[in-house]
């Protein structure tokens, strides 16, 4: 716990999730990516060329957000391959019994730091397959690397994570893409609707 401070970073970060005063200011940078980006490069400052990521956490005197993913999903029938096409794209795979979707992410040249450049759902026909994909989904917590996750950060920060998007979401930014998501809400509304219940 930081000099001045009568919460640790965890205790303050559950106060503002109840709504009430955290009794400081809740610092979350997100540092990550600047982190392993310098380091894969070799351009960390110097006092922090031995150091681990929360080593460098701990000197900025922040907290640390998102450090955990407990939920999972795992498949019954669905198989999952991935394949690098050149040094920047990879692609993705989800092959089920009535078809494949594949959906391509370009990375910058570390590898970090990646952005869909081919989206799953080119027709309205590969919603039927992603309808498959999600009703193969078990999801299930996993509680050993939640403890694992908790001992690791300590009370530098609460944790937190993202569940699934909502399915019009998912349209947007992950399956689909924003254009593609527009037009066929406007043009195929009737199908988007069956997608989503």
């Amino acid at each position: 716990m930081a000099a001045g401070r009568s919460r640790s970073f965890a205790e303050m970060n559950l106060a503002i999730f109840r709504g009430e005063d955290p009794g400081g200011v809740l610092w979350q940078p997100r540092l990550e990516f600047w982190y392993l980006a310098n380091k894969a490069r070799g351009t960390l400052p110097r006092r922090y060329r031995d150091a681990g990521l929360l080593d460098v956490y701990d000197d900025c005197r922040a907290s640390v957000r998102y450090f955990t993913s407990p939920l999972r999903v795992r498949y019954h029938t669905v198989k999952q391959r991935t394949e690098w096409l050149d040094d920047t794209h990879q692609a993705h795979y989800l092959e089920t019994p009535i078809g494949t979707l594949r959906e391509v992410r370009a990375y910058d040249g570390l590898r970090l730091s990646g952005a869909r450049s081919e989206y799953r759902i080119k027709t309205l026909d590969d919603l039927r397959i992603l309808e498959y994909v999600l009703q193969d989904e078990e999801w299930y917590w996993d509680a050993e690397a939640f403890s694992r996750d908790l001992a690791r950060v300590g009370e530098r920060g609460a944790p937190q994570f993202y569940p699934r998007r909502t399915p019009v979401q998912g349209l947007f930014i992950e399956h689909m893409g924003f254009e593609p998501t527009l037009f066929a809400l406007t043009d195929h509304g009737e199908r988007i609707r069956q997608y989503v219940q």
